[in-house]
């Protein structure tokens, strides 16, 4: 089977005779003579494109020969374009998330949402009784990422350290409730580092040969598209729900019902997020439409599984320049371009950021 690398890259290549460029960009050359900056709205399948990547006839990179932005609808083009960068001390950073479920998971939670003493023990019973196969692995590069982005956001600032800004929310602390609670008093920039899921539905007799969950049952893509949370393999594996307790597992669907209109920027530094069902020209029903439906402005997300040690430079290089006052648009163009002179287009390409 070929591997990832192999086929970002031959995805990617300007050998082939019908590559991207040709297919994609080359119809529209006569309309963009003399332009250097590009907005535009992807439709169907291009929503999967990593248009920064797609190399052109002189040898470069479209990116290189122009200031790409990438846009959910065209309509953002009336918005003010010219808003300063976010407030890094309004910050919530999400990562090293444990996705198993124990006795200590479950009478925090209880106590936060002020369960009864009878309920904490059954729901303690419950969870001790069942053998939960775990589906969803620690990722300790996500633990470093998410304390690299809270040094790069706080930098030397001494009160905001002692505030215990930007928030960080790891190990069993990092759950559903707590994202939930963001809702109506979301921060500026809200980072989350975990794993993300896109369950593709097939025929109608294949469509639940995935996993065997509620959320590959289900027709609607934005319940088959999500992040997961503290406790989430419980769920995942068809652990019975504890009563009052979230699941662990954040849907699009339930993405897009929070308010979220006062964030900035969220970064999804999740495998894939950026991907889900795409419908014609009314774009991803995933968590990109999720995202925008609960009002975020700009959503960085990725298109494939980037390594972690590039994926934590890529974001040292974005924070460092949106910590130096710089806004969100320029400081991922930065970040790209400073990758781009190091590496092949598997490590850096993959990440989007969308207005």
């Amino acid at each position: 089977d070929e591997n990832d690398f192999d086929l970002v890259d031959r995805i990617y290549s300007r050998k082939t005779e019908n590559n991207l460029y040709v297919l994609i960009w080359k119809p529209m050359e006569s309309a963009l003579a003399g332009c250097k900056k590009v907005y535009f709205a992807p439709a169907g399948q291009l929503h999967q494109i990593s248009f920064a990547a797609i190399p052109t006839p002189s040898g470069k990179l479209l990116s290189d020969e122009y200031s790409l932005v990438q846009l959910s609808s065209t309509r953002e083009l009336i918005r003010n374009s010219g808003k300063p960068s976010p407030s890094l001390k309004q910050a919530v950073v999400y990562g090293g998330i444990n996705y198993e479920t124990d006795s200590s998971l479950i009478a925090e939670l209880a106590i936060t949402h002020n369960m009864d003493r009878a309920e904490v023990s059954d729901a303690i019973s419950i969870a001790k009784g069942q053998d939960v196969e775990s589906a969803w692995q620690y990722l300790p590069g996500t633990a470093t990422e998410a304390e690299n982005v809270c040094k790069l956001l706080t930098g030397n600032d001494m009160d905001q350290k002692r505030r215990g800004m930007p928030r960080l929310y790891s190990g069993e602390q990092a759950t559903e409730e707590s994202f939930k609670n963001l809702s109506g008093k979301s921060p500026n920039v809200l980072h989350i580092a975990t794993h993300g899921f896109t369950v593709p539905l097939g025929g109608k007799n294949e469509a639940y040969k995935v996993f065997e969950n509620s959320f590959v049952k289900n027709f609607n893509p934005l319940f088959r598209t999500g992040l997961l949370f503290a406790g989430a393999n419980r769920t995942w594996n068809g652990g019975k729900q504890i009563r009052g307790i979230e699941d662990g597992i954040l849907t699009a669907y339930e993405a897009g019902q929070l308010d979220l209109s006062k964030t900035s920027l969220v970064v999804l530094s999740a495998c894939e997020t950026g991907l889900g069902t795409v419908k014609g020209s009314e774009g991803v029903y995933g968590l990109q439409r999720a995202f925008k439906g609960a009002g975020v402005r700009y959503i960085m997300m990725s298109l494939w599984t980037i390594p972690d040690e590039q994926t934590a430079e890529l974001m040292s290089l974005f924070y460092s320049k949106l910590a130096g006052g710089e806004t969100i648009r320029k400081s991922f163009a930065f970040a790209q371009n400073e990758m781009k002179k190091k590496y092949a287009a598997y490590y850096w390409a993959g990440f989007v950021l969308v207005e």
